[in-house]
């Protein structure tokens, strides 16, 4: 250990001695591609893709906002790529990514008022509240003039809680409250002030320095009022996926659309109240755990498969270089740093999966994750799932399967190589285990055993929503602290997505480092093997792809096939043949972190909706089959004109009750659907709990880490202030 101080401590002189660009110092009178309000912003403002790979950045994405900042050559003084920009969620992250500025430039984000006119003062929350725990932000690009950050907006309505506005850089405006919604009088916007854009340089916004990016809310209006639903309740990430779903079928069905009333909490709370009769429907990621299983083979349930997506170790990710606290946009991470992480046995750079290279002794975490003239974060946290969930216990099969990988890096001119002396199961046991008596066999569970961790961010919560808000209460936006912080949690790719969270590459069966994809997330489904229930199973030890990602996942929607009526029947068909038929459509994009399923899935999906739906003898055709479970006698099969139509894309029962049942989900229940006691719910409550536990952790290395002292940045032209960063509130 002695040596690998020695070493990090020589790494850390080298980081201080590294020198900076200077900051574009590029100064422009009035611009020509001044910024416009929401009520004028249109699609067709967005550069061309030309424009935009002239910059290195990408083509738009549907419901994304790509233009130049403001200067008198643009788009050459930067480029931003903001989205999703429309039809938002409750405390939804937009993504932020930076192309083609001069290196170290600074980029300060606000959530701002949108007055239609930047000769009025911006008004904006600068100072940590209720409804926003990072208000704003001060990303400074990398050598190669990008950077990409999650950056959180809230919709504030008259009925609730105000923003207190400020005009950044300009006190004399004073306080002001306002509001954020889609009525026109309260439109708001993120606003990208490049102060060096300005004449005399300021972080003040005005039509030289600032490019307004207006935002807009889902509608929660009467689209769906006359739509027929089915009661359901499903896994986290459901939700997302079907209020995409809702919107399409809604307005292509009028009063013929049925779509789930669905709550979120998890797929066994799901499958019991399945079980029960409770309702119509469940909705899972997760069928093959030994608790969901039982209750699928036990009642003969049938699975549909209805998307892809990906449990991954999402995370707001920092790292600290000369210029300040930046976002680590790239991440690696081993299946033995996962399970320290979500332990909390790696709670610091230094101490995270240490074993031999060469004479010495190395922290891999932060050396695999080294960039040149930055230092990783030096505290880490997890915020895991305290109920029963899939990203569990897949993650904890995942533990038990992977090997200990050979690594090799390169720092400077020095080459270090060596392999973890740890497998990820033997990290997994003694985190939970710290004083011994862990069960030989691997951890195959759903729910995360009880531990008291001693890692000051670490925690368990039963709602992602929950592990978010953490997680953002543990790592300040970048510019609001001097020390570099990085806080993750298990959760659907998807959920990941909409909070916002960056998405390491993850060690595979096939000893590679692969992040999920569209791509990567279908390898990994084609490694696996399917039922004739529906039910996929993963195969983790599968090596014959390099570049599958090594935790994909399929969500289904699960029925019965016993004991329902001819109604319940045709109501369950015509519902789910909506969803499947929207999402397998060509023309659909799926809300960002799900995938389509192969076309043969999606014709199995059909076969069992139109087939296996109320019939207890039914076994799914395995996707690929061509042949046609027959009907058996009485079935509703649908006329071959009806099959499912699906096209190879290449991209990204319960009754009425009197009262409403809030779900505790990003999205509240189906699309256009307003909380109303007329609306239909679930006779049932939800017990929720919070597992605890207790972990010592061994400090090591401690020599390359800096304090917890965070200082909040002033966004008045970007110097550090002393005051204390403000701690929100929990709710």
């Amino acid at each position: 250990m002695k040596r690998c101080g020695l070493l990090l401590l020589a790494l850390s002189l080298v980081f201080g001695a590294m020198s900076l660009a200077a900051l574009s110092s590029v100064r422009a009178g009035a611009s020509q591609n001044t910024p416009v309000s929401a009520s004028t912003k249109t699609a067709t403002s967005n550069l061309s893709d030309d424009q935009l790979a002239a910059a290195k950045a990408p083509p738009c994405q549907k419901d994304w906002l790509c233009e130049a900042v403001p200067c008198a050559t643009a788009p050459s003084c930067g480029v931003i790529e903001a989205g999703p920009v429309t039809d938002l969620g409750p405390n939804q992250y937009v993504y932020v990514n930076l192309y083609g500025f001069a290196p170290q430039t600074s980029v300060q984000l606000f959530y701002c008022k949108d007055t239609a006119s930047l000769s009025t003062p911006a008004r904006c929350p600068l100072s940590s509240s209720q409804l926003m725990q990072n208000p704003f932000t001060i990303l400074t690009t990398m050598d190669d003039g990008t950077s990409s950050y999650g950056f959180q907006v809230v919709e504030a309505d008259p009925g609730g809680a105000a923003f207190a506005g400020e005009t950044p850089g300009d006190t004399a405006t004073g306080v002001r409250d306002f509001f954020c919604d889609n009525t026109g009088e309260n439109n708001c916007a993120i606003y990208a002030v490049v102060p060096t854009l300005s004449n005399p340089a300021t972080v003040t916004p005005n039509p030289q320095n600032t490019l307004v990016m207006p935002i807009s809310f889902r509608n929660l209006g009467t689209a769906c009022s006359a739509a027929k639903q089915v009661i359901g309740q499903g896994e986290f990430g459901t939700d997302l996926l079907l209020a995409a779903t809702d919107k399409v079928i809604c307005a292509a069905k009028g009063a013929d659309a049925s779509i789930p009333f669905e709550t979120s909490i998890n797929g066994l709370s799901a499958l019991q109240q399945l079980e029960k009769g409770s309702i119509q429907i469940a909705f899972t990621d997760d069928p093959q755990a030994l608790s969901q299983k039982a209750i699928i083979e036990k009642n003969n349930f049938l699975a549909i498969p209805l998307a892809a997506s990906a449990n991954v170790l999402g995370g707001h990710i920092e790292m600290t270089g000369q210029a300040g606290v930046v976002p680590q946009v790239t991440t690696k991470l081993t299946a033995n740093m996962a399970a320290g992480l979500m332990t909390g046995a790696y709670s610091q750079a230094g101490n995270a999966d240490v074993s031999a290279c060469g004479a010495n002794l190395c922290p891999w975490l932060a050396f695999l994750n080294y960039t040149p003239g930055f230092q990783s974060a030096s505290d880490m946290a997890a915020f895991i799932r305290s109920d029963k969930a899939g990203p569990t216990d897949q993650m904890f099969s995942y533990f038990c399967a992977m090997a200990p990988m050979d690594l090799s890096i390169t720092l400077g001119t020095t080459q270090l190589a060596g392999k973890e002396d740890k497998t990820a199961e033997e990290v997994l046991k003694s985190g939970v285990f710290p004083n011994g008596g862990a069960p030989s066999e691997c951890l195959n569970t759903d729910q995360f055993p009880p531990l008291l961790s001693t890692n000051p961010g670490w925690g368990a919560y039963s709602t992602v929503d929950q592990q978010a808000l953490k997680m953002a209460k543990f790592v300040p936006a970048p510019g609001a602290t001097a020390t570099a912080l990085a806080g993750y949690a298990p959760m659907n790719w998807g959920v990941s997505q909409y909070y916002g969270m960056q998405v390491p590459a993850m060690q595979n069966a096939a000893n590679a480092f692969v992040a999920p994809s569209t791509d990567a997330v279908l390898k990994g489904i084609a490694d696996g093997s399917w039922a004739d229930n529906g039910v996929w199973t993963p195969s983790l030890t599968n090596t014959k792809s390099a570049s599958a990602y090594s935790m994909p996942t399929v969500l289904y929607a699960v029925v019965p096939r016993n004991n329902i009526s001819s109604k319940e029947i045709d109501a369950l068909k015509t519902t789910l043949s909506q969803i499947t038929e929207t999402v397998a459509a060509s023309g659909f994009s799926l809300p960002a972190g799900f995938v389509k399923l192969d076309p043969a899935v999606y014709i199995m999906s059909n076969d069992e909706i139109q087939i296996g739906i109320g019939n207890a003898n039914y076994k799914a055709p395995l996707p690929g089959h061509t042949t046609p479970t027959p009907p058996s006698s009485g079935s509703n099969r649908l006329s071959s004109g009806s099959m499912l139509k699906t096209t190879k894309v290449g991209g990204a029962n319960g009754s009425q009750a009197s009262e409403p049942t809030p779900s505790s989900s990003p999205t509240y229940g189906p699309l256009f659907l307003s909380a109303t006691a007329a609306r239909m719910v679930l006779p049932f409550t939800v017990g929720l709990g919070f597992l605890i536990a207790l972990l010592g952790g061994a400090m090591i290395l401690s020599s390359v880490l800096s304090g917890r002292a965070a200082r909040r940045v002033s966004p008045v032209e970007g110097d550090l202030a002393d005051d204390a960063v403000a701690e929100g509130d929990d709710s």
